[in-house]
């Protein structure tokens, strides 16, 4: 689909954007699956990555756990007319 994983080094696990219906995966070094997360449905998106949570946006922003996947944050900051984010800055 074109989406693009992003690594923390430092712990050595992985995350991607993924599933039928949207959503967030964590992965161990190992490829063991250490959570899946629900998110809106938007595709082409990264999450970014540092030693306090995973973020995406995905018409609002969210904030994960690096290990759990728990919510932490969700902040409303505007909504997307698209479920691609290659189309979501065009106006």
């Amino acid at each position: 689909m074109g989406e693009l994983p992003r690594a923390d080094h430092r712990y050595q696990r992985h995350y991607t954007d993924a599933g039928t219906y949207g959503g967030l995966y964590g992965f161990a070094a190992s490829g063991a699956e250490l959570f899946f997360a629900t998110e809106e449905q938007t595709s082409l998106w990264t999450p970014a990555v540092d030693a306090n949570g995973v973020y995406s946006y995905t018409g609002y922003l969210q904030v994960n756990d690096p290990v759990t996947g728990a919510v932490t944050h969700a902040i409303p900051i505007r909504p997307l007319r698209t479920t691609s984010m290659r189309l979501a800055d065009r106006r």
